[in-house]
């Protein structure tokens, strides 16, 4: 059992079950040599095919037995839950974690955890997965839950240490394969791609408006765009805002509308809608100004750097839509 928990979080997930298995089935067969109802011994099931053993005095038959155990992940804000449990080695953090009270549903027990461990209420229980757990015989649970009321404590017995992080500066944590370390980076990235979509619709308030100051923050000065405007690439806000500045020349009351985008942690499609008025005082594609209005959809895909800044503009449709209402093609 020590070297299969040194190696547990290891293992493929096809052996991680099949290891399992077998820990949790021995351990219960040492468990129940003899029967808890009158001591006498016990023996496999005449059917192969049943895990179960049958007292040979009474008939009891005994099954393998799971210890169920709730873990959740509890956010304010932007903010996760971590505490330091007496029963951790070195410095690891991890989250709210109880074995199930007979009676209890899994949302009782994770309440009833929260408010032992932390001194608070939680809301909006949602089942993110679970792990089997063969140290003897449990699966863990896994719920995702946010912060309701109460002032965090812990409870200075089983929990010594417990706060709120935000995903910058994390204490040390599980390490991968646990369900504890797979919940923590799920809420990562989950909290980069709610970073993108802030960012994407800052962005959309920057290039209606032209706020260079604003362009600054969201756009990375090393950022290189090509446009049929330019030679060699334009860099940062003040390279992207350029672009913007000279088809307001063309169409002085252009408005890009963000319609709808798609996020992970990393880059962000999004859809706009484009309209405008062929009214201003510079020819666009060789056509003169004629007063001409057009809206059309277009797609791009922006790329984030390390430091969340858009490095990277792609545009997949649009320009043929533009083309089109200003009468330059049919």
């Amino acid at each position: 059992m020590k070297n299969l928990r040194e190696t547990f979080r290891d293992m493929p997930p096809d052996e991680m079950r099949e290891a399992s298995r077998e820990a949790e089935i021995a351990e219960w067969r040492a468990s129940n040599r003899f029967c808890g109802r009158c001591g006498a011994e016990m023996k496999p099931h005449d059917d192969p095919s049943e895990c179960a053993l049958v007292c040979s005095a009474c008939g009891y038959t005994a099954y393998p037995k799971i210890s169920p155990a709730v873990i959740v992940l509890v956010t304010k804000g932007d903010k996760v839950l971590l505490q330091r449990n007496t029963h951790y080695k070195g410095v690891v953090w991890s989250l709210v974690a109880g074995f199930v009270d007979p009676g209890e549903s899994l949302e009782d027990a994770i309440r009833r955890e929260a408010r032992e461990e932390a001194s608070i209420e939680v809301e909006d229980i949602r089942y993110f997965g679970s792990q089997t757990w063969p140290f003897p015989s449990n699966i863990m649970i896994g719920f995702r839950a946010e912060y309701a009321g109460g002032e965090l404590t812990p409870d200075g017995e089983e929990v010594v240490e417990s706060g709120w992080f935000d995903r910058e500066h994390l204490p040390e944590i599980p390490r991968h394969g646990s369900i504890a370390r797979a919940m923590l980076d799920a809420w990562i990235v989950e909290s980069r791609k709610g970073d993108r979509e802030e960012a994407m619709r800052l962005f959309e308030k920057c290039i209606n408006t032209n706020d260079l100051e604003l362009g600054r923050k969201l756009i990375a000065e090393t950022a290189a765009f090509d446009t049929p405007v330019s030679p060699t690439p334009l860099y940062g806000a003040e390279g992207y805002l350029s672009v913007v500045s000279l088809m307001r020349k063309s169409f002085p009351d252009v408005q890009w509308k963000l319609l709808d985008m798609v996020a992970d942690d990393k880059t962000v499609a999004v859809q706009w809608e484009c309209s405008g008025t062929f009214n201003g005082k510079a020819p666009f594609a060789g056509l003169q100004p004629n007063g001409r209005r057009f809206t059309t959809t277009v797609m791009n895909f922006y790329s984030f750097d390390a430091d969340g800044k858009i490095c990277k503009d792609v545009a997949a449709t649009g320009i043929a839509g533009i083309l089109q209402g200003i009468g330059a093609i049919s």
